[in-house]
């Protein structure tokens, strides 16, 4: 590595998520790059709430926001521990991330067909996203009622 970088590779997604998050809340947009475009809750819609619940105490509320919450745990205690003998064997196992990704999509699924449009948050359109705006996305009627 060059002494004229100042972030290493492994710290680079990093130094542009966070910026372009903080520039997406500064704006009044979601955080999620996938619901800020669509209007629709992403994978992991309502994560950050959950955990935020969780750690308050408020179990319930926390399964509410999102019911695979808990699963973040051992996605984070891999990348933790990959360079340990068990923590790569963890971060390199396709059965493992599969699992993981199986039950996203299978709880992704019964959220969006049980709860999408009208339920709780954050399974709601959201309202100020891009691609609802578009002229191309919506038709003549509505387009003129959007603010």
């Amino acid at each position: 590595m060059s002494s004229s970088s100042i972030i290493t590779p492994r710290w680079r997604p990093v130094a542009f998520i966070l910026p372009a998050a903080a520039l997406l809340w500064a704006v009044g947009l979601t955080i999620c790059p996938f619901r800020a475009l669509t209007g629709l809750p992403c994978l992991t819609c309502g994560m950050t709430h959950a955990w935020a619940a969780f750690l308050s105490g408020r179990f319930q509320q926390a399964f509410q926001y999102h019911p695979c919450f808990l699963l973040a745990l051992p996605a984070v205690l891999a990348w933790a521990g990959r360079r340990t003998r068990l923590g790569r064997a963890w971060w390199q196992s396709r059965v493992f991330w599969l699992s993981l990704l199986t039950a996203l999509l299978l709880c992704y699924a019964v959220r969006m067909i049980a709860c999408f449009p009208d339920g709780p948050y954050p399974m709601t359109i959201a309202e100020h996203s891009l691609l609802p705006r578009l002229p191309l996305f919506c038709n003549h009627a509505t387009l003129h009622s959007l603010p």
